[in-house]
């Protein structure tokens, strides 16, 4: 398989009539092809478990700034940023580091913003079905800066249960800020 991307790719790169023999870019069709597979690597992989413990607790549980980064499906470039979480348990807890584990699942593929906040909903939602959940996910967009120079952060956000209230919403904006 790693022969055909890496064919495909110098396939690619020679109808930009791109000197394929030059040391600066002879083995890139190689670097390219694995860095792509490290990019994609949750496909076709199980989803992850987030760990969850028992907790009588209902307080808001709130875990901030998780950084991502992942390929945007329309042009194949990156999108990074951070993701906000915030759930109320519902008998339930997550530990935190089942939180990156999860994250990093959604976001190694090709993928869109927007659906990488709804798919790590549902995991977290079937998980440990809290009472509320929040999220909220901020990136660099590098399609839209590489061809237009807007360097703008896009927020995308996902409302489950009792948070999906509007003054519930605001309230959690306005702790969480504008980072």
């Amino acid at each position: 398989m790693s022969e055909k991307r890496e064919q495909s790719i110098t396939d690619f790169l020679s109808t930009f009539d791109i000197d394929l023999e030059s040391s600066d870019i002879k083995r890139t069709p190689e670097r390219v092809s694995n860095l792509y597979a490290d990019l994609f690597a949750s496909i076709g992989e199980p989803v992850p478990k987030l760990s969850s413990f028992d907790s009588e607790d209902d307080d808001i549980v709130i875990i901030e700034d998780l950084k991502f980064h992942s390929i945007c499906v329309h042009h194949l470039v990156p999108f990074f940023g951070s993701i906000d979480i915030a759930y109320r348990p519902n008998k339930k807890a997550a530990g935190f580091g089942g939180f990156n584990r999860v994250i990093h699942f959604v976001s190694k593929k090709p993928q869109l913003q927007e659906r990488l906040t709804n798919e790590l909903g549902d995991i977290i939602e079937e998980a440990i079905a809290p009472k509320g959940l929040w999220i909220r996910c901020r990136a660099r967009q590098l399609c839209v800066e590489l061809r237009q120079g807007s360097d703008a952060t896009y927020s995308t956000i996902t409302a489950r249960g009792e948070f999906t209230d509007a003054s519930v919403q605001a309230d959690l904006i306005k702790l969480l800020g504008k980072k």
